[in-house]
């Protein structure tokens, strides 16, 4: 189906939660299309899906030219199946994220991102500004929290926050990386905690992601108990794989660890 030209403007509660749309798995193709209301998701076995524009896409076609400016939680501050995002919970398109934004905060999610918590999708041209507060344990980022697609020519601004436990990841634009990024940056700052947080002003941990052509410049403060299981980095927490190729950090340390 295709949605094109319209909004939402009501706030939503619910399991599984979107300022548009809660739940896609229809081949969606949304165009010119936002929502405005805040989402507050409602964990129910373990489970929820919260997003300022789509809760949950599975088989979504496109999200091109859409944005979400309300708040968003997920519900919880514990690890579990959770998941919160300033434009979609977890979104699995065809054609990807083209062209779209967020700017409202995200808060109370595993999987918690100022665009999307989990994406399975190509992410171009689309930024975040909302500041983003993850649950204990989480990959949470400033742009989105678990990325397993290409992510090029898109940026987040909002400060990241991190509840941390053991396999944690916090990145200003990416917590929890396995793709490329390209031309992409991050400006917020990152703060992490806990004694093994994998933190880093663009990602937190990198797992095979290339990364070419991309900076961060927002600052790192730790609350001065991380030990020899952390990992921190300017640009990255934690390199495991992948190339990186003319990129740059200009972050600054404040706090131990």
């Amino acid at each position: 189906f295709t949605a094109s030209d319209s909004y939402a403007t009501g706030n939503v509660t619910g399991y599984t939660a979107g300022g548009f749309v809660g739940y896609d798995d229809d081949e969606g193709f949304y165009t010119n299309d936002h929502a405005s209301g805040n989402v507050q998701g409602v964990v129910s076995g373990g489970y929820s899906y919260a997003g300022g524009f789509l809760g949950y896409g599975s088989s979504t076609w496109e999200l091109s030219n859409v944005y979400a400016t309300g708040n968003v939680s997920g519900g919880s501050t514990v690890a579990g199946d959770t998941y919160a995002g300033g434009l979609a919970g977890y979104v699995d398109t065809d054609e990807g994220i083209v062209n779209s934004h967020a700017t409202g905060s995200v808060a109370g999610a595993y999987y918690a991102g100022g665009l999307v918590g989990d994406s399975d999708s190509d992410i171009a041209d689309s930024y975040a500004t909302g500041n983003v507060n993850g649950a204990t344990g989480g990959d949470i980022g400033g742009l989105v929290g678990y990325n397993d697609s290409t992510i090029t020519g898109s940026y987040a601004t909002g400060n990241v926050k991190g509840v941390l436990g053991t396999d944690s990841y916090v990145g200003g634009l990416v917590g929890d990386n396995n793709d490329t990024i390209d031309h992409s940056y991050a400006t917020g700052n990152v703060n992490y905690g806990g004694t093994s947080a994998d933190a880093g002003g663009l990602i937190g941990y990198n797992d095979g992601g290339d990364i070419s052509y991309a900076y961060s410049t927002g600052n790192l403060n730790g609350d001065g108990n991380a030990t020899s299981a952390a990992s921190i980095g300017g640009l990255i927490g934690y390199q495991d794989g992948g190339y990186i190729d003319q990129v740059y950090s200009a972050a600054h340390f404040n706090g131990k660890g």
